[in-house]
């Protein structure tokens, strides 16, 4: 029996839609389940706990983008429950790395029936988990941008927050701690990552591995306007680790100090608008993902 937890307010509220078509594909593949609605913030993470607590349920599968499988990977982390996803969401930043499609229920459904559990890393960064990634600084102030409401669907929701970010965000000066190195300069981004993709089509740790027990981590130096426009596409390619200004490491536990107060977001979602330390931590093989 899976639990099943549908986020109707993902995709910018579209996937409110979409509960027949995830019905009818669980019902296809002939799994049994049972669905829940989340109502509020953070309603996900107290559903997936809950069933966690219960012996009925093989897994417990997030319905929803990216925010809504970092809420239930918060409710199950200290369980032995899987996790399980159907992606429809506007990042779907996760499931490149398994190569599960987004807004393709039937073949969620099906991965679901013949998938294995298998364990995967996720971070805790002050008291809060993530399984894709952190970021602080100008992707974090992106995240942010993100929040607004827009008619625009997919990666061009995201490029248009990008656009406002570079309207708003001042590189502050971060000393950055990794396993007994320390990088202290003016910092235009500190992405921390477990998945590759960020920000619904950015490969800013293109060899992060989401069980190799370690973080990729991504450390860009402030840039003026121009280079980051001209650099953009390099990111989106994944190529952008030959830059001088970016420097990657890899590391299972990382501190950021700000000199001024920075937004941070993990997984998409906004962990604090404006704080100046952060310490994130990786716990390996914590959830177990069915896919």
């Amino acid at each position: 029996m899976l639990y099943v937890i549908l986020n109707p307010s993902a995709q910018k509220g579209h996937a409110a839609q979409r509960e027949q078509a995830v019905r009818a594909a669980l019902q296809n593949a002939e799994l049994s389940f049972e669905l829940a609605r989340t109502e509020f913030s953070g309603h996900a993470q107290k559903l997936a706990a809950a069933a966690a607590e219960q012996d009925r349920y093989s897994a417990v599968v997030a319905v929803g983008g990216d925010g809504t499988i970092n809420e239930v990977v918060n409710g199950l982390l200290g369980s032995s429950t899987p996790l399980g996803l159907i992606p429809i969401g506007t990042g779907n930043d996760l499931v490149k790395m398994i190569d599960l499609p987004p807004n393709r229920p039937l073949l969620a459904a099906q991965r679901l029936r013949d998938g294995t559990p298998r364990p995967v890393d996720v971070g805790v960064a002050n008291g809060r988990a993530f399984i894709n990634g952190l970021g602080c600084g100008f992707d974090a102030q992106i995240a942010v941008e993100n929040q607004r409401p827009s008619r625009l669907r997919g990666f061009a929701v995201y490029l248009a927050a990008l656009l406002r970010a570079l309207r708003h965000y001042q590189a502050p000066s971060m000393r950055v701690h990794f396993d007994g190195q320390t990088v202290e300069q003016p910092m235009l981004l500190t992405t921390i990552g477990n998945g590759r993709c960020h920000g619904g089509g950015f490969w800013v740790t293109p060899d992060a591995q989401l069980d190799d027990g370690q973080f990729d981590v991504c450390l860009c130096a402030a840039m003026r306007l121009d280079e980051i426009l001209r650099h953009v596409p390099k990111v989106i390619r994944g190529t952008h680790a030959r830059l001088k200004q970016v420097r990657m490491a890899r590391a299972r536990e990382v501190t950021i100090e700000a000199a001024a107060p920075v937004p941070v977001h993990l997984d998409g979602e906004i962990l604090g608008a404006a704080l100046q330390q952060v310490t994130v931590e990786i716990r390996p093989g914590a959830i177990k993902l069915l896919a």
